[in-house]
């Protein structure tokens, strides 16, 4: 049995993966899941389950049992269980040893991460983009990290593994676009991957989600808070897609925002994002959804590209498959 290396790469579009990587065997487009944003994503990647079997809907959500929202990367207990195990979980049941270097997770202590890696043997190690600086460390230095770290992997016993490590490269791209350092990052990564081929290796590389250039309004934030005081509610969601948790009639709340908020920000009932609705879907997203649409939404201080909409560029993500 070959050793198999999934690479985690966050928040890299279709475009752009696919046009980088010349030496896969194998290269498609695949279609995200709704919200576009990292928790939901990864899990469904490491689950094969949407959303509404998962639970896992954004970084701010309300649970069962709670009054208030809670942030995700600050919730202790485990929040995704299913029966069906992830990939790890396959991975072990075929024979393979399921390693997972936390990497860019490095740091991150909540149930949404334990959840995510269960089954899988969790190796620490140092983090590539996470905690640093937009482009404060050499590319180079970075993709040698990345080598390394797997590298140590491989050599660590004679089992066949499977390695899935973490690629925070989204940390980046918010503060600073698909600039030229992040191009040489993705071309460099494919000499690697082919490099770890010809050992032998199976590698597979993919993404969660693509970003798209947003500007914070102050507008639209401003509307949001409103909304959320009109109606004693409070507003979910994470980046390009918020929503409102409220007992209020959510007709009532769409007649009262629309007419407030710019056009490229859509506002609709919750079953026209999630038409397999569920227990789940009910519980933890609000009646109503704000969907970014174009360039102006809320969004972090120092971002200028951001994700969780729909645009084409946030949903479709490269796979690739490096084999000799």
């Amino acid at each position: 049995m070959r050793n198999v290396l999934v690479f985690a790469i966050d928040g890299i579009t279709s475009a752009l993966g696919l046009s980088c990587w010349k030496s896969p065997v194998e290269q498609i487009e695949l279609a995200s899941t709704f919200p576009t944003t990292s928790t939901t994503c990864w899990t469904s990647a490491c689950t094969g389950e949407g959303a509404e079997t998962h639970g896992i809907v954004g970084v701010v959500h309300t649970l069962e049992g709670l009054q208030r929202p809670i942030n995700i990367f600050e919730y202790q207990p485990e929040i995704c269980t299913l029966a069906t195990g992830n990939f790890f979980h396959d991975a072990a049941s075929l024979g393979y040893m399921p390693v997972a270097l936390e990497s860019d997770l490095t740091g991150l202590r909540c149930g949404w991460k334990d959840s995510l890696l269960k089954w899988a043997k969790l190796r620490p190690s140092g983090t590539f983009f996470s905690g640093r600086p937009a482009e404060s460390v050499p590319i180079v230095d970075i993709l040698r990290a990345v080598a390394e770290e797997v590298d140590a992997v491989l050599s660590d016993g004679h089992e066949p593994k499977l390695v899935w490590c973490f690629v925070d490269i989204d940390q980046w791209i918010h503060h600073t676009g698909y600039d030229e350092p992040t191009v040489k990052f993705l071309r460099m990564f494919d000499d690697i991957c082919a490099r770890w081929s010809e050992r032998g290796n199976i590698v597979i590389a993919h993404s969660d989600h693509g970003l798209v250039e947003t500007e914070h309004s102050s507008e639209v934030a401003s509307v949001f808070a409103h909304v959320a005081t009109r109606f004693n509610g409070h507003i979910g969601g994470a980046g390009r897609v918020r929503w409102i948790h409220s007992a209020a009639d959510a007709e009532e709340i769409i007649a009262y925002a629309k007419p407030c908020l710019p056009d490229d920000v859509a506002i609709l009932r919750r079953e026209a994002f999630f038409p397999a609705m569920s227990n789940l879907i009910r519980q933890r997203v609000g009646a109503v959804l704000f969907v970014a649409t174009g360039r102006k939404f809320v969004s972090m201080p120092g971002y200028c590209y951001d994700h969780g909409s729909l645009m084409k560029d946030e949903l479709f993500v490269p796979y690739a498959r490096w084999q000799r």
